[in-house]
């Protein structure tokens, strides 16, 4: 027996959040992270916030960018001055920050026009980056799934149908706007960007009005694909969506859960229904094992506090995917985020403030088959609980892997507290 300590899960730091916390994303490549939601004070509920924060010896921080210091003691004669612009922002290639120094020579009338006109620059002559940004509606999800390493734009769904995206060092203005669905955008996820996935960017949504759809910025106000009952069917109330199969330029599948339990796997190439089925209980959150693969372990979570994990390799006639529930949690199963890093680990969030840590491991099953098929032995799935920690009392409504800090993690409750967590012990996985 192996002396090797089970994987701990460690808080590191929390902080008290101004909203109502919906979701909680690390910006790519940065020591930042986002926190999107509603305003939780009663002067404006319904107004939508995006939060911006920082991590700094492990502690959580606002961030005060400084990106323009002038140099305002200069006499009027002097013709021109140039001044210093600091741009705090992470290298592409994304491991280290630095300060990189521009200097620019600019009219010095028009220097002093606009520090006695932007309401953003100090006595000092240093303006400051806002760390909030401020929208009239309220934000439901986002993903930065679909950008680049190098922009890290932030997809946006929120309370009344809007799908946007943001650039945050300018959000005056979204650089993609579509009025998406009729009703809430409950789900949100992005494929193609971040060097996660082939093929196109593209941002698949899911609603309340029953509809999923999935978008290219490129293309304006159109879905590139819509999936939505036939005439005559129940519209099912969509809450949550997620890509996978995105392994070659053509190959893209789309999962998405909805509150009467049913699966439904969309196949982008053929446009068609891959594959459905039932888990009897609302689906909050499904997620493959990795978008940029072909299909392989597929987890769902739902009301009832079940995590079912599907074995998606090989489909079974009589008994289609192979699938293992637990019930680790006595109220709902909210998220279940894969480490993208080693993607044999997931963890899931519960109702009671609680954190799940698991693996997949294969075995192996004797299968029945019918008279025309062999019984043969086939690979299934088990689940492994590694471990869990109680965070608060209050459900864990969002959570994310950093991708570059392997096990480090953040997660927000609806007690409007964000916290930050590493696993430690990762060698024993």
């Amino acid at each position: 027996m192996s002396d090797c300590p089970k994987p701990r899960l460690l808080s590191l730091s929390h902080r008290k959040l101004p909203l109502t916390p919906f979701g909680c994303l690390w910006i790519p490549c940065s020591n930042r992270f986002v926190c999107l939601g509603t305003d939780s004070g009663s002067g404006a509920p319904n107004r939508g916030i995006i939060r911006v924060y920082g991590t700094t010896s492990g502690e959580i921080r606002d961030v005060h960018t400084p990106l323009v210091t002038f140099c305002t003691n200069i006499p009027e004669s002097t013709i021109s001055v140039s001044f210093l612009i600091l741009l705090w922002d992470v290298e592409p290639t994304g491991r280290t920050s630095t300060y990189c120094p521009l200097l620019i020579a600019l009219e010095l009338t028009y220097i002093q026009r606009a520090v006695k006109s932007h309401s953003h620059f100090s006595e000092s002559g240093t303006t400051y980056k806002p760390n909030q940004i401020e929208k009239p509606r309220a934000f439901r999800c986002g993903t930065f799934g679909a950008t680049s390493l190098q922009q890290r734009h932030l997809a946006t769904g929120d309370f009344e149908g809007n799908l946007h995206i943001w650039n945050l060092e300018a959000s005056e203005t979204p650089l993609y706007s579509a009025k998406a669905h009729l009703e809430i955008i409950n789900g949100i996820d992005g494929v193609g960007g971040l060097e996660n996935g082939h093929g196109a960017p593209e941002i698949v949504t899911g609603s309340r009005d029953g509809t999923v759809k999935v978008w290219d910025s490129r293309q304006k106000d159109l879905p590139v694909a819509n999936m939505e009952p036939a005439v005559g069917f129940n519209r099912r109330d969509c809450w949550t969506v997620a890509f996978g199969h995105s392994c070659s330029q053509w190959d893209r599948c789309v999962c998405a859960g909805y509150d009467n339990g049913d699966i439904k796997l969309f196949d982008l190439r053929n446009m068609e229904v891959r594959w459905e089925t039932n888990v009897k209980s609302g689906v909050c959150c499904v997620e493959f094992a990795g978008k940029d693969m072909s299909l392989n372990k597929l987890v769902a979570t739902t009301l009832e506090g079940r995590v079912h994990v599907f074995n998606m390799q090989k489909y079974h006639t009589n008994s289609g995917f192979i699938c293992r529930s637990e019930k680790p949690y006595k109220f709902t199963a909210w998220v279940v985020r894969h480490l993208p890093q080693n993607r044999t680990v997931f963890i899931t969030s519960g109702g009671a403030g609680c954190l799940h840590l698991w693996k997949h491991s294969e075995s192996s099953l004797m299968l029945e088959r019918s008279d025309n098929e062999p019984d043969d032995k086939t690979s299934t799935c088990t689940t492994t609980l590694l471990n869990t920690i109680s965070l608060s009392s209050q459900p864990i409504g969002s959570l994310d892997w950093n991708t570059d800090k392997q096990g480090l993690c953040i997660c927000a409750s609806f007690d409007h507290n964000v916290h930050i967590l590493i696993i430690a012990e990762q060698q024993c996985f």
